[in-house]
């Protein structure tokens, strides 16, 4: 007997859970059916033949909704919002390649990154507003997914600025589109609107890497400072996926980067090694970046001391000046824009390949 959820919005049941083989998880993911995450930027992928598939999530119970960027065969990424009468998401002729609609054998690949409301404030322990995958329904029910290899990983753990909350902020919030005349709301702008994983700093330095993105970022959180959606300080939290579930990667990420200090008033080396010598423990081959971020001048010292006692394989990038101007951020000091993004992005790989390059001896580069 299945005794497994069925798609909440139909009695056809799902072709392939969210367990199955053929999907590759990349990020902070409770595996199993639902796979369930609460960070934006999370993937997961697969490949399936035919002209349609459902992508199928659990909503019940939810008061805010995830949105589901999706791309298809390495074409255009489009936003997909989850709502509780809606969650399906069809995949389908209309939006699949015009050279593979109608053909019933098509192989596709689909990628597709979270994006997590960050306003829910027990959303650690209840998971509300986060995404739960069920899996799918595809029009060739005994297809057998093929399983993706592994990818080697780098892991960016940080806080708004790392989850691309408000990289897409024009200085609209709420209930901002309401039409002057008739009073009319057409949508609520939330934070939701304004995150894009694919057009922030983690994803592409991924990318020019030839690294798969796991990131971790919480908007308000630090290493002093609990996030804004009930995330204990990162400290506390970088040992779970949310509370109770411990993170367990698949593979040990080649390359930790740490972008914290903008939401920390005070912070001391002491505990910035701390944090340090925590992911050494979980990581012990892993490369650690320790950045200063471009809002905290006055962290670089104490973060430098951090490293120096650091241990092997762990690096100082200095990054409170001369990188991020405030043309390259929606408020003129702290969250950057699609620009500010890539800006980091680059210099940021840059900076790991040439650490990394043989050679190369310097614990700090400015």
């Amino acid at each position: 007997m299945n005794n497994r959820m069925q798609s909440p919005d139909t009695d056809t049941p799902l072709t392939h859970h969210a367990d199955d083989p053929g999907f590759r998880y990349l990020g902070r993911w409770q595996l199993g059916c639902p796979a369930v995450t609460i960070n934006s930027g999370a993937i997961f992928e697969f490949v399936f033949p035919g002209s349609a598939c459902d992508l199928v999530f659990d909503v019940a119970g939810m008061t805010q909704f995830p949105d589901l960027l999706v791309q298809i065969d390495e074409g255009p990424v489009v936003r997909h919002r989850l709502a509780a009468t809606s969650p399906t998401i069809r995949l389908c002729p209309a939006n699949l390649p015009r050279t593979a609609q109608g053909h019933s054998t098509y192989w596709h690949q689909v990628r597709c990154w979270t994006i997590v409301s960050s306003t829910e404030p027990s959303q650690w322990t209840t998971q509300n507003g986060g995404c739960k995958f069920l899996g799918v329904r595809c029009g060739t029910p005994d297809t057998i997914l093929p399983t993706l290899p592994p990818h080697g990983t780098i892991e960016f753990l940080g806080d708004s600025i790392t989850a691309s909350l408000r990289l897409l902020y024009d200085g609209h919030d709420g209930w901002d589109d309401r039409d002057p005349k008739t009073g009319v709301v057409h949508d609520w702008i939330s934070g939701v609107d304004q995150q894009h994983p694919v057009l922030n700093w983690p994803w592409r330095a991924a990318r020019i890497l030839g690294l798969a993105p796991i990131v971790t970022g919480f908007g308000g959180q630090g290493l002093t400072n609990p996030g804004t959606n009930g995330v204990p300080p990162a400290g506390k939290a970088f040992p779970y996926v949310f509370d109770g579930t411990p993170w367990k990667p698949s593979s040990e990420p080649k390359v930790v980067v740490v972008y914290h200090g903008t939401n920390d008033g005070n912070l001391t080396p002491e505990l910035y090694r701390d944090f340090l010598r925590l992911i050494r423990n979980a990581y012990p081959h892993a490369d650690l970046f320790a950045v200063c971020p471009h809002t905290r001048k006055n962290f670089a010292s104490i973060i430098r001391a951090a490293v120096t006692a650091g241990g092997d394989r762990v690096w100082f990038l200095d990054y409170s000046e001369g990188v991020i101007t405030p043309a390259d951020t929606v408020d003129g000091c702290c969250h950057l824009n699609p620009s500010g993004a890539l800006r980091l992005a680059v210099r940021l790989a840059g900076d790991i390949t040439r650490t990394l390059t043989p050679g190369c001896s310097s614990r700090t580069m400015q």
